[in-house]
């Protein structure tokens, strides 16, 4: 809407960004005109406001669901890239399929994380799964791309000796997700099985 207002009204908000934005326009005054010059001012007044109420409602939210999470599991929201929202949606998931929790391999599959074999010849490679449960995959593959941010950030600039081999992103990010997802599985729901090694190199 801003984009298509009277020239005079985009150019007074033109250089506001995100919160400064919508500050200026829930406390505009519309003047009053008839057309659109009165029309769209205070529509957009209304608007900003309503996004006002709505982000603190959901910051109100997430406050509370950073809480259940704390108390459910507080070491899971320690781990790398895990955020409220994801460790509630990861507990959730756990929570409503505890019967698939045994091992790392059926949780994997639970959350659409196991290898799929899609080998060629003498490539060997896997793909992603397109099963398991959506919103946990969704969390997880959340997870992983905050790792890669956080890796990247901490690789050296230069090339050095012995580095991994340069992954697609789409392989790397498969990759993460299944790493994200051991991890997860073993720092720690309740009642499944011990961190080991394997899992600490991965973690």
């Amino acid at each position: 809407m801003l984009v298509t207002a009277p020239v005079e009204i985009r150019e007074k908000y033109r250089q506001l960004k995100e919160k400064k934005l919508f500050t200026a326009l829930a406390m505009c005054r519309p003047a009053a005109k008839r057309g659109i010059g009165g029309v769209v001012p205070t529509a957009l007044k209304y608007l900003a406001k309503r996004h006002q109420y709505l982000t603190a409602q959901a910051e109100d939210v997430l406050v509370q669901i950073r809480d259940l999470v704390a108390a459910a599991n507080p070491t899971l929201l320690l781990a790398k890239g895990v955020g409220p929202s994801t460790a509630a949606q990861l507990l959730i998931t756990a929570g409503g399929n505890p019967e698939r929790l045994r091992r790392e391999a059926s949780f994997a599959a639970l959350c659409g994380t196991a290898p799929v074999p899609a080998s060629s010849g003498k490539t060997v490679r896997y793909r992603l799964s397109r099963g398991g449960d959506r919103d946990a995959n969704c969390a997880l593959h959340t997870i992983a791309l905050v790792r890669i941010v956080l890796v990247r950030s901490l690789l050296p600039t230069e090339p050095t000796a012995g580095k991994p081999p340069d992954l697609s992103g789409f392989e790397s990010v498969r990759l993460r997700g299944r790493s994200s997802s051991i991890s997860t599985i073993h720092s720690p729901l309740p009642g499944l099985i011990q961190r080991n090694t394997f899992i600490r190199r991965l973690s």
